[in-house]
């Protein structure tokens, strides 16, 4: 019977992108790993929909990152592109039918891979697929459907499968490319060598190296341009005040510049409009005064854009026979990835300027904002010091402070010449933080499979995976350490520690598994497969300390300057501003286990009717127990032309041992540009509890599916899927609680004996809250049309995704952003690939919908929180976009070919709004960039392959 083209609700699977192999299509016996244990199953068979995508198609996008690709592909795949969000700029946060890249299991050869170390801001944790090269692959499968009870926690959006190469001989290519902006220049080198073990398996090794250059976005940053100007309109104030008054000092110019100068309205002192500004009374010049900028450069100042990274990848993957029916395996794979980004541009305004007249968040000349924290000003006298830290210390440190004598009815207090430590005087210009984050990632494989006489295969396995990441930062910060003390008494500001080291994460998963399958002989029906099994698993994940000091890259980079009160401390902000250290009270060495047994039954009921049934009980030493199960069948209604599939399922997600222990603290930004401190806290630390957090507990899930495949023609197919997936006790962040919304909140915190609590104004943590469902569609049709010296396949694919919150006690604002910016409600693919001799074209047009999202604005610019009705909120859209990408390849014999093609070639970007990005505190940036959609312009590549 010729098999229906079951495949094609895959969507990724169908679009054919390297012309080499386009000329062959979707081939009938594809043996799909994932969805079944049926030994030999083919993906046109699959009762469930598994996409089986070729590793030549995922090179048609150039991209040193894997994920780039199979978004390309895929409209139910999304992933982001975070030019400033810390460890998730690292992993590039994904999802799959609108649900976290935590609930989608990975697989390396049909077993489980670990996880990444970096927790993402949304909490989540998950194996980092960007960390293999496209050519270490085979193929890549993704199974878009529940399946816990086949392969475990996790797998609850579905599972995506990594199948290494196996094949003989040695192949090298050659990947270069650049965007039309003249940046972002990268490359990939990469090499395969396969051989033969003397006839009885084969070992086959991958190796690659590539790089790619950051890229640039943004344009002039306000604040910078804002310091140029007042500098400017300063000295012109200084020079003619001098001019005008003989005898008088630049500080008085200084004095009557922030008093009645062009711009005193925007300056306030200690008391004024609300602030709290101590020792600013308005007697000191320097009070007033604006550093030179010197070379300060507003249009690059602030970078955003693609970041620096660099990888190199070598994949192993071997089989040999050792009996008749035995064979030994082993694979893995060694990573090595540096990724560099800048933060948040702070500008050095002194402490009593205001960007927007009228108080923090006002808007002056309809532009900038307040952007304050680092930048503190110490507020402790000799006589506040003493009487807090002792004599001793109000001695060694007087000349950080603002008084250098003790104070007494009849011994005024003596001024500090030095003004006291200003945290702006190590960055006179203001700063840019750069954060580098250096990824070691090991996963090693070994286990003997085989068949008994009886029919049984067998499986014995066991597995290691470590992912290492080292944290550092620098041109930042510990504004508590203040700055040594020079010969003359002064405050050496050039000496003052700006590079750090701020720790390392690191996860480590070890497995052992038996797996076994048996066809049983039975004339009841057509055929019955059982399969059964388990495994044992040990999840550890530990921070290391930023600590000593540490010689990289011509810098030197404090390990406890990271994290350490320095003397300032409870005054100013402790720890390296932008991503504080990891603090001995913050580290920690978790560790857990779990075992699991499963059972599944595949039997064909008759020659169209298949169904399977499966279960699978897991128990973890942290959180207790759960039982999944699945039912999936499929029945060809009309032979050769219509075929209907569909499935129900439970499963879950188990919170890894990393998120339940996580503790960072982050400097950030309110969408009005106000500086923050915020801390991320367990679930049930004395923390959370005051604002009710407690135990954090497994995700649950429940799925269903139906779909059905129409082939009206042998050139022709059409297939529609629709799923559903509920989730009950849903992990999501906790609502953000501000300092100023709940001040005795923080009192409490405060009263913990916390390092660094004074300066926290905002903290959050994971909670189970409510329940989510989605639900969404998924459409494809393909056409094979035969020319007379050629061919010309179509693929045109379609995804609806939507989420809604069901059960929640979000506010109006989080619940918003929740149901809108996970997934794109609508995204579709077209591809044409045509095949001539030597000769190929891959033309492809990727749709992606509106998106919507609130930054926390009024319609009227102003910026009201978060806590507000919707109605009051300002809602920002990403239009609709369509991207076209274009390939020619030419085979120059047997062993050659090039490539050369260009991605987005049209040059198309998001509608260019800086108003409103500017408005949302994002400084000279000019588009959206919520939801991965593409918005680094057109890009053009060339590759050369060379196979020997």
């Amino acid at each position: 019977m010729k098999k229906l083209l079951l495949l094609s609700a895959s969507l990724p699977a169908l679009v054919i992108a390297d012309m080499a192999v386009a000329q062959d299509g979707q081939e009938e016996d594809t043996i799909t790993v994932v969805g079944s244990r049926v030994k030999g199953r083919t993906a046109l068979d699959s009762n469930v929909p598994v996409d089986v995508i070729q590793a030549a198609e995922l090179q048609a996008t150039p991209s040193l990152n894997m994920k780039d690709a199979m978004q390309a592909v895929s409209p139910s795949y999304s992933v982001e592109r975070d030019a400033i969000s810390d460890g998730d700029s690292l992993v590039r946060s994904s999802s799959l039918r609108g649900l976290h890249q935590g609930e989608v299991l990975t697989l390396l050869n049909g077993k489980r891979m670990h996880r990444s170390a970096i927790i993402t801001y949304g909490g989540w944790q998950a194996a980092d697929v960007g960390s293999l090269s496209v050519n270490a692959l085979k193929s890549l499968e993704i199974l878009r459907d529940g399946a816990a009870a086949q392969y475990g926690a996790d797998a609850v959006a579905g599972v995506v499968n990594l199948t290494l190469d196996d094949s003989e001989g040695i192949s090298a290519e050659a990947n270069f490319g650049q965007y039309y902006e003249g940046d972002g220049f990268s490359y990939v080198l990469a090499s395969k060598a396969g051989i033969s073990l003397a006839d009885r398996g084969f070992l086959t090794v991958t190796a690659s190296y590539g790089a790619t250059d950051p890229t640039d976005r943004a344009t002039n940053h306000l604040f910078a341009l804002d310091h140029i100007e007042k500098y400017n309109a300063q000295e012109a104030h200084v020079s003619a005040f001098l001019a005008a008054n003989s005898g008088a000092t630049r500080n008085d110019a200084l004095l009557d510049w922030g008093n009645s100068g062009e711009f005193a309205d925007q300056f306030f002192l200690d008391g004024e409009s609300g602030y709290s500004l101590p020792g600013m009374d308005g007697s000191q010049g320097w009070q007033y005064e604006f550093a030179d900028p010197g070379d300060l450069d507003p249009d690059t100042v602030a970078p955003y854009g693609i970041n620096r990274e660099t990888q190199f990848t070598v994949t192993w993957n071997s089989e040999m026979e050792i009996g008749e029916n035995s064979s030994v395996y082993a694979f893995g794979n060694f990573s090595r990835k540096y990724h560099k980004e800048p933060f948040n541009y702070r500008p050095s305004f002194p402490s009593t300027y205001r960007s927007g007249a009228g108080g923090a968040g006002a808007t002056f000349d309809g532009s900038t904002r307040d952007n304050f924290g680092v930048f503190d000003v110490v507020s402790f006298d000799y006589n506040s010091y003493r009487d807090a830290y002792g004599q001793a210390a109000a001695d060694q440190y007087s000349y950080l402070l603002r008084t250098i004598a003790p104070q007494a009815p009849l011994h005024p207090s003596t001024l500090n010449p030095n003004g006291g430590f200003q945290a702006r005087n190590i960055h006179p210009n203001g700063f840019t933080p750069w954060f580098e984050m250096d990824s070691q990632d090991l996963g090693s494989y070994l286990g003997f499979k085989g068949e008994l006489d009886n029919g049984l295969g067998w499986d014995i396995w066991g597995s290691v995976g470590r992912n290492r990441v080292d944290n550092y930062i620098y041109d930042t910060a510990n504004p508590s350490m203040g700055a040594p003390m020079n010969d003359d008494g002064s405050i050496n500001y050039g000496a003052a520690p700006t590079a750090f080291y701020i720790g390392s994460l690191v996860n480590i998963e070890r497995q052992v598994g038996a797996d076994f399958v048996y066809t049983v002989d039975t004339d009841a029906v057509e055929n019955l497969n059982v399969a059964f099994g388990g495994t044992y698993r040990t999840d550890q994940y530990y921070k290391i300390t930023g600590a000593g000091e540490i010689e990289r890259s011509g810098r030197t980079y404090s390990g406890w300057g990271s994290w350490r009160p320095g003397p300032l401390a409870g005054d100013l902000n402790v720890g390296s501003d932008g991503f504080g250290g990891f603090a001995p009270g913050v580290v920690f060495d978790a560790r857990r286990s779990n075992w699991a047994a499963y059972l599944d039954i595949d039997a064909d009921v008759t020659e169209d009717f298949n169904i399977a049934i499966a279960g699978r009980y897991e128990d973890f030493t942290d959180f207790g127990d759960n039982f999944s199960w699945k039912i999936a069948t499929r029945y060809q209604l009309i032979e050769d032309t219509l075929a209907f599939r569909g499935a129900a399922s439970t499963g879950f997600h188990a919170p890894t041992v990393g998120q339940i222990n996580n503790t960072q603290v982050r400097t950030g930004f309110r969408a009005d540009g106000t500086q923050t401190q915020s801390g991320t806290f367990v679930a049930d630390s004395p923390v959370a509890q005051i604002f009710g957090g407690v135990v954090l507990g497994p995700e649950l899930a429940r799925n269903l599916s139906a779909g059905f495949v129409w082939t009206p023609g042998d050139d022709t197919n059409i297939t529609v899927d629709f799923f559903q997936i509920k989730l009950r006790n849903s992990i999501t962040d906790s609502p953000t609680f501000d300092r100023d919304d709940y001040p005795a909140e923080f009192a409490q915190i405060e009263a913990l004996g916390i390092p660094g609590a004074e300066t926290l104004n905002r903290v959050d943590f994971l909670v189970n809250e409510g329940a989510r469902r989605v639900r969404g569609i998924e459409i494809v049709a393909t056409h094979n049309i035969d020319l007379e010296d050629s061919t010309l396949r179509l693929t045109a694919a379609y995804a609806h995704v939507k989420l809604n919150v069901t059960e929640h006690a979000m506010s109006d604002y989080d619940l918003f952003n929740e149901e809108n910016l996970n997934n794109f409600p609508h995204k579709a693919t077209f591809t044409a690939n045509w095949n001539m001799d030597n000769v190929s074209v891959m033309g492809r047009a990727r749709w992606w919908s509106t998106m919507r999202r609130v930054t926390g604005f009024d319609n009227n610019g102003d910026y009201i929180g978060t806590t507000s009705d919707l109605s009051a909120y300002r809602v920002d859209e990403n239009p609709s976009r369509v991207y076209f990408d274009l390939a020619i390849t030419y085979d120059v014999d047997e062993q050659f070919s090039v490539t050369i093609g260009a991605d987005n070639i049209m040059n198309t970007f998001p509608k260019k709004n800086p108003e409103v990005v500017e408005r949302s505190g994002l400084r000279g940036r000019q588009y959206m960039d919520f939801g991965g959609m593409d918005w680094m312009g057109g890009k053009y590549y060339a590759r050369v392959k060379a196979n020997f």
